[in-house]
């Protein structure tokens, strides 16, 4: 299979996931500051957020929520910065 461009528009880094991967975080955004932005969307999964660098993981139940939060948040603030969402890679049951 080709590997595809990445391109800035549509549903671009990929194929669809229920696992988004959020960026450009500041240091005081909290789980429950996550949770509070995400939720809305659908059941939430796992959340996983890294203090020391400026992203988190959002994993939801269903894609097609992930899929309406990640079209509806992008470019949102979040404690005064904007965020960036992808779908990232599918989380792997071992």
């Amino acid at each position: 299979m080709p590997l595809t461009n990445k391109s800035m528009e549509g549903e671009e880094w990929g194929t669809p996931t229920n696992n988004l991967w959020v960026g450009n975080l500041t240091p005081e955004v909290t789980d429950s500051d996550l949770m509070d932005l995400f939720a809305p969307y659908g059941s939430l999964d796992t959340l996983i957020s890294y203090s020391s660098r400026t992203f988190a993981f959002v994993l939801f139940r269903r894609i097609e929520d992930a899929k309406a939060a990640k079209n509806n948040l992008q470019g949102a603030a979040l404690r005064g910065v904007q965020i960036r969402i992808e779908f990232a890679r599918p989380v792997c049951e071992s």
